[in-house]
């Protein structure tokens, strides 16, 4: 008889259809409603009601801002409509929850849960002169409940420039100049560039000199070169736009007074024979010094560079109370040969949230080698009552060497060009064995650097009443005020500011 065994399959077989329903019925029960809420009071929240950029030019897009839309309610809560108030004319641009339009319909947001939206802004504000407030209302509409989420930007009208060969002619300082492609000063050309200027260069964009240039601006009216994202992420970042590149053959003359030049791939390039990027061989031919081109920085500061601030190929450089820190690689490379005098600078590199300072500040060398054949060029450079430190201890770099000065001879080659150099009444910070003892006069070496600035991490490299480089200068160097335009006493300060 099998009558016992058909009922113990059959309680089983309920046992486990009773475990799996209730199973069932606890996994629903933790399950986020799907019904839609429908409350008339029922509205959602949002992380900001104000969204806001910083100052774009005119047909230069912003970056992405963004901000949540929360639903609070243990239901799904559907807005009905989403759209921007000015509609199909609005310079603003939306995506919600990773679809791009410019209305949107029955939105849900599913219970105790939230959603992105990603604004962005391309101002179309012409002839304008000074900044002008762009604003938008986006509109959230759920059950008949009408919310909104206000956007605003600052636009800028600019002269744009692309690809231009300038002739003779004055960039003024009524509104901001873009260079949106490289641009070129054309031979024999002079551009000069008003006191107040500010230039604003494209990612790889060059200003490129075959004439000359004079850019001159004071300590209240400063000439400002920087790439041209103003949004604060892009304030301090390097590499942004390409430099200025001096060219073989360049006019003599050219002068940059109280500039500020920052987040260039390198601020001046002095001496290329070609437009970076070109796909044209370099000849070393090119180089002879009788081609140099010869530029005077005062009173500058250049800083935040993906490379150098200075990269010189045979050229000449006069420059003079300037500060220049902060660059991923050399922030002075006299790479092959020239004339190169500095007087009451200061080079500083340490690292920072954006530079890995894996290389001295400066390097003075006197050959190069193209497709396996090498070349000497003479070097005659000079660093009077100026600094060269950092903080590249114990950080042994590309050149095998832990100190902030390398002088990179030529060894293997025939020395048949002269090398040049000197620091007189300077602050270095040097590897003794690698210099000759007799190009240092009456400089202080590899002391301890702490107390120089008053707050370098600030990057304010104004000296405290204790620095060394108080009264260490030489006066007869000559210079007779600072990069502030502070007079110097008589006995001058190291550097390029005057406590």
């Amino acid at each position: 008889m099998k009558p016992a065994v058909k009922q113990s399959s059959f309680l089983g077989f309920l046992l486990v259809v009773f475990l799996t329903l209730a199973l069932l019925g606890t996994q629903s029960s933790c399950r986020k409603s799907n019904s839609i809420l429908s409350d008339s009071k029922a509205a959602p929240s949002f992380s900001t009601d104000t969204l806001s950029f910083d100052t774009l030019f005119t047909s230069i897009g912003s970056t992405t801002g963004s901000f949540k839309i929360y639903n609070p309610y243990s239901q799904t809560l559907r807005i009905s409509d989403i759209y921007l108030q000015s509609g199909a004319s609005s310079v603003f641009y939306i995506n919600v929850d990773g679809v791009s339009a410019s209305t949107f319909k029955n939105i849900d947001i599913p219970a105790n849960d939230s959603i992105y939206v990603f604004v962005g802004v391309k101002p179309n504000v012409n002839n304008q002169n000074t900044p002008l407030v762009i604003d938008e209302n986006i509109v959230f509409i759920c059950n008949n409940n009408k919310r909104q989420v206000t956007v605003e930007a600052w636009g800028q009208d600019a002269y744009f420039h692309v690809y231009e060969e300038i002739q003779t002619s004055t960039w003024k300082n009524d509104k901001p100049h873009v260079l949106l492609r490289s641009c070129l000063v054309d031979t024999n050309a002079t551009l000069t560039i008003e006191a107040g200027a500010k230039i604003y260069c494209h990612p790889r964009a060059y200003l490129l000199v075959s004439g000359a240039i004079q850019a001159i601006g004071t300590k209240q009216d400063s000439i400002l070169f920087r790439g041209d994202r103003l949004e604060r992420f892009y304030d301090e970042l390097p590499g942004q736009w390409g430099g200025i590149v001096f060219l073989r053959n360049a006019a003599s003359g050219s002068t940059f007074e109280h500039c500020i030049i920052k987040n260039a791939t390198s601020a001046f390039i002095l001496g290329s024979t070609y437009a970076p990027d070109a796909n044209v061989s370099l000849q070393l031919s090119n180089f002879y010094f009788n081609s140099a081109p010869s530029v005077t920085i005062n009173k500058c500061k250049i800083y935040n560079c993906q490379e150098n601030a200075i990269f010189g190929f045979n050229s000449i450089a006069n420059v003079n109370n300037t500060l220049i820190y902060n660059c991923s690689k050399e922030c002075v490379n006299i790479a092959f040969g020239g004339q190169y005098h500095f007087k009451h600078c200061t080079i500083a590199n340490y690292t920072s949230n954006t530079i890995d300072h894996s290389s001295p500040c400066l390097v003075i060398g006197n050959y190069m080698v193209f497709n396996g054949t090498g070349a000497l060029a003479q070097v005659d450079a000079t660093f009077d009552n100026s600094m060269v430190i950092g903080n590249i201890f114990n950080k042994a770099d590309k050149y095998n060497n832990n100190y902030e000065v390398y002088i990179d001879h030529a060894l293997g080659f025939n020395a048949g060009a002269p090398f040049n150099y000197s620091f007189t009444n300077c602050l270095l910070q040097i590897e003794p064995t690698l210099i000759d003892a007799t190009k240092l006069n009456n400089c202080a070496v590899n002391l301890d650097w702490s107390g120089l600035f008053y707050n370098r991490t600030a990057d304010n490299y104004h000296l405290v009443s204790t620095s060394a480089a108080r009264n260490a200068g030489d006066a007869t160097i000559g210079l007779v005020d600072d990069l502030d335009d502070v007079i110097r006493n008589g006995n001058p300060d190291v550097g390029c500011y005057e406590y």
